[in-house]
This record gives structure tokens, C-alpha cells and sequence, in this order.
């Protein structure tokens, strides 16, 4: 008896058996959602070219702040776990948060900083336009001297 030709699954079902039910990734551990990123992050990255403005700097030091938090959590009172390790940790804690609020600072400068150049653009319609070419020439020198 001739059998059929084999068929990967995915060819062979129906379009709407393709798609995968949802998780409930609500209801994880944080634990096993950091885990479960990781593994989708290293997968994506044989597939998807990764650049570094690719990435979203501020949601991984949350990540990173979440991980060693749990960490932390989870070690603090273990006695198996040098004293050491434990000051360690709570140290990287602490490293995250500081990195975080000098991240928090640098994006409210950052937006503050433009803000203040929209208000200048609007502006410059206002003024005579030598006066706001020598402006512009002069902003121009500034901005160069600060790369």
C-alpha cells in the first residue's frame, strides 16, 4: 500500500489549528517568565539581526533589577549561602536601582532638552531672520563642541 507523502504538521493543519492557545503567563512565577524570555530572546537572536537601538535599555535594568530582587528573595535567609554572596547581591540590587535613577534622570534631561530646542525652533519664526541665522550659527558651534 503507497502512503501519502509526509507533510510537516504546520502544512498539514487547517489554518485555524496553526495558531497556538495563549498562555497565562499572568499567572507565572516571575522566576519562570524571566526564564522563558531568556530562551525567546536567544532564539530571536538566530533569527533577527540585533543592534544595540534595538534594545529597550530602560526595560532591561528593570529586568535585570527584577532578577536580582528575586534573587535576593530567594537567598536572604538561606544559611547554605556564604554571608558574602548574599551582601553581593544585595549590592547588585542596589547597582540597578542607582543605574535607574541616573537612567530616569538622563531621559527627563533628554526631554527636557528638547522641549526647550522646539520652543527655540517656534521662536526663531518670531524674530528677524538675521537675527536668528547668527542664533542658529552660534547654537550650531555649541552643539559641535559637545560631541
Amino acid at each position: 500500500m503507497l502512503s501519502a507523502p509526509s507533510q510537516s504538521p504546520k502544512a498539514s493543519r487547517a489554518p485555524y489549528e496553526a495558531e497556538m492557545p495563549s498562555f497565562a503567563w499572568a499567572s507565572m512565577e516571575v522566576d519562570d517568565l524571566i526564564r522563558y524570555r531568556d530562551e525567546i530572546t536567544e532564539a530571536l537572536r538566530s533569527r533577527v539581526a540585533m543592534k544595540l537601538d534595538a534594545v529597550n535599555l530602560e526595560e532591561e535594568l528593570l529586568l535585570q533589577m527584577h532578577i536580582s530582587r528575586a534573587m535576593q528573595s530567594d537567598f536572604k535567609d538561606d544559611e547554605d549561602i556564604p554571608l558574602n554572596q548574599r551582601v553581593t547581591l544585595v549590592n547588585s540590587v542596589n547597582s540597578v536601582i542607582e543605574r535607574l535613577i541616573k537612567l530616569q534622570a538622563e531621559v527627563y534631561d533628554s526631554e527636557r532638552f528638547k522641549a526647550i530646542e522646539n520652543a527655540l525652533i517656534r521662536a526663531m519664526d518670531l524674530v528677524p531672520e538675521d537675527a536668528a541665522a547668527k542664533f542658529l550659527g552660534e547654537y550650531e558651534k555649541i552643539i559641535a563642541s559637545l560631541r
